[in-house]
């Protein structure tokens, strides 16, 4: 599915100054048939029809000032005849209006043919509301066009496409509308200016610091943080910690563009989506397929993995409240019914939770479980002491250059992809309020800051204190929390073991509500776009026991999932380390070998290679050790 919203416009300032109509005129018409329009004031001859062009333009500006410009072209052929006066009502400042009129008439022997801008086709009337924001002259002009206009090309309509919101960049010639306007074919049209109001991340935005804390330590701190000594394992103490250490700064960077670019260019547009933000930097086409793919993984991937080990948790739960007693444990679902109970769970949460805003207290409790489950997991190991004997050596002796290829790069993308979050950075920016004066990059980058600090004092301990306590013992799969269990386990309590599962569900659980709150609000939008009207409470109940139920068949069909972890990471690690470089230099444009254009240009093109050799490695792996691709049989 598509992932392509409007984007909401601040209040604006009131300035007195004129709108020229044209600039705005000759980005209504896409750049293939943009030649061709009435607008450009060209001339198109068909067969036995000539088409007329009047459009009038009238400028006001100020109270009472005029600037009248008038085009007047005619010309007839045979007996027909084609008359084109398209009409725009724009506001500058307060109350000040710019209009161009347009009527429509077309004569065709003794028939005519009248096109206001409510036009009939059949019997559907088709109307078009678009609001169009334009800067002229260092001055903000906010420009709504009359409802209805379209433009008619040789039998083709060209009218505004309300799927592309936003600014236009570079040889973009469409329309992007972000307000007032009405979407589809047929007068049952709906405002879009409500629509950024219906939509589960944006739908409130009376967030504040605290809150955006909260919601980034509940979407930075998960289970990918346990897989950290497995890094090490192989790259040692030193290279495990430099790159680390290089991954967390790279990773931070990042995370400024995308702070910084959530409020860019034209000034007063919000990028509250990730691929509303690509579509601007890298076009409609290119845009969305570099990121639609990703961002998809990175929401609805990580639902499915934490149905799989919220479902083992739950599993390995029921076994310690079981203790040795044989007959509890026969009488144990199997993992397909674990996988439905935490599911269940889940939706039922969701189900009180309409957006994205309301997750805060949810994500408050995600992220103090996130931080005890690292506590404890590295705590315990040092308590209780190393088991002997504890070797340090590389968990995967290389044998070949193919082979030391293969799990060094591994390794390294352990580390890369442990730091998660990047396709929710704007949309929990967007939950925040902004005004012109008041934007919400500095907030927002204070949030950030204090969050990654939490992180990065959660990350380092469970990765060297884990590395310490059990060496190259690690599994791949289930990390410290497998490890603890299988060494310490057997001689820790009952009680110290039921509290640390109560507290990783829990944070599965939040989790969870966090990554697909991102799906519920594509799946939203689609809804609105084809039934043009906001979803209902009936309808987003139903839209979350879908999403849960998808969830839950992908845990069940792909058990194995985790193992396809770095394979897919390897294809989604441009969101978070690549992609951001190259959408501030297309966006801002600094000049050509300029500090910053050579930074990003450096780091985009290393992130681009990074990607690509995780990927090689990941399918190394997979050829040369083989997987257990149990379909339907989770373990």
């Amino acid at each position: 599915m598509g992932d392509m919203y409007p984007i909401e416009e601040l209040p604006t300032n009131e300035t007195n100054t004129a709108v020229s109509p044209q600039p705005l005129l000759a980005n209504i018409v896409n750049s293939s048939t943009r030649e061709a329009t009435s607008i450009t004031n060209k001339e198109f001859i068909g067969r036995g029809s000539h088409r007329h062009v009047e459009p009038e333009f009238i400028v006001r500006a100020g109270s009472g000032s005029s600037s009248r410009r008038q085009v007047d072209r005619e010309s007839q052929t045979g007996s027909s005849r084609r008359h084109v006066e398209p009409e725009f009502i724009g506001r500058t400042g307060s109350g000040n209006s710019s209009r161009h009129q347009v009527d429509r008439e077309s004569r065709t022997g003794s028939s005519r043919h009248e096109v206001d801008p409510e036009s009939r086709i059949g019997s559907s009337r088709h109307r078009v509301e678009s609001g169009l924001s334009g800067w002229l002259g260092g001055s903000r002009n906010r420009v709504e066009p009359d409802p209805g206009f379209d433009i008619w090309i040789g039998g083709s309509r060209h009218g505004v496409e309300p799927e592309f919101n936003g600014s236009i960049h570079g040889s973009s010639h469409r329309v992007e509308p972000e307000h007032n306007g009405s979407v589809g074919g047929s007068s049952r049209g709906f405002d879009l200016s409500q629509l950024e109001n219906w939509l589960p991340c944006t739908e409130s935005r009376n967030g504040n610091i605290y809150f955006a804390i909260f919601q980034l330590l509940n979407s930075g701190i998960g289970p990918q943080s346990l897989t950290l000594p497995v890094a090490f394992a192989t790259l040692g103490w030193a290279w495990g910690i430099v790159c680390l250490t290089l991954a967390f700064a790279w990773q931070l960077y990042t995370i400024w563009l995308l702070v910084e670019l959530h409020e860019s260019v034209p000034p007063g547009v919000r990028y509250s989506r990730y691929v509303q933000l690509a579509v601007a930097a890298f076009g409609p086409s290119l845009g969305r397929w570099l990121t639609i793919f990703p961002t998809m993984y990175l929401s609805g991937g990580a639902v499915s993995l934490l149905v799989i080990n919220g479902g083992t948790g739950l599993k390995q739960f029921y076994k310690i409240l079981c203790g040795g007693n044989h007959s509890c444990l026969s009488h144990s679902p199997s993992a397909v019914e674990w996988y439905l109970v935490f599911t269940f769970i889940c939706v039922v949460v969701a189900e009180f939770l309409p957006n994205l805003n309301s997750i805060a207290w949810v994500s408050l409790v995600g992220a103090i479980t996130g931080i005890m489950v690292d506590t404890m997991l590295w705590t315990m190991p040092i308590q209780k002491g190393r088991p002997d004997p504890v070797s340090y050596k590389s968990a995967h002796p290389a044998h070949s250059d193919m082979a030391r290829f293969g799990f060094a790069f591994n390794a390294i993308g352990i580390l890369v992809l442990a730091y998660r979050g990047h396709n929710v950075i704007l949309e929990i920016q967007g939950t925040l309020p902004s005004t012109p004066e008041h934007p919400t990059k500095k907030p927002m980058w204070r949030a950030v800051i204090t969050s990654y600090a939490i992180i990065a004092m959660c990350f380092y301990p469970v990765a060297i204190a884990g590395f310490w306590a059990y060496g190259n013992k690690i599994p791949q799969i289930g990390g410290l929390l497998k490890a603890y269990m299988e060494i310490h386990g057997p001689s820790t309590s009952k009680l110290r073991l039921t509290i640390l599962y109560i507290i990783v569900l829990i944070n599965y659980v939040c989790n969870f509500q966090i990554y697909a709150i991102l799906a519920f609000d594509n799946v939203e939008f689609r809804y609105t776009l084809m039934r043009k009207k906001r979803v209902t409470k009936r309808v987003r109940f139903l839209i979350k026991v879908f999403y849960g139920s998808f969830a839950y068949f992908i845990g069940v069909t792909f058990p194995f999932f985790p193992k396809l972890s770095p394979f897919m990471g390897g294809l989604t690690l441009n969101v978070a380390y690549a992609y951001p470089c190259f959408m501030w230099i297309l966006i801002f444009k600094p000049s050509r070998f300029s500090v910053m254009w050579w930074i990003n240009m450096i780091l985009g093109s290393i992130g681009v290679i990074l990607g690509v050799l995780l990927v090689v490695s990941a399918l190394w792996k997979l050829i040369d050790f083989g997987m257990d691709a149990n379909f339907f049989h989770p373990h």
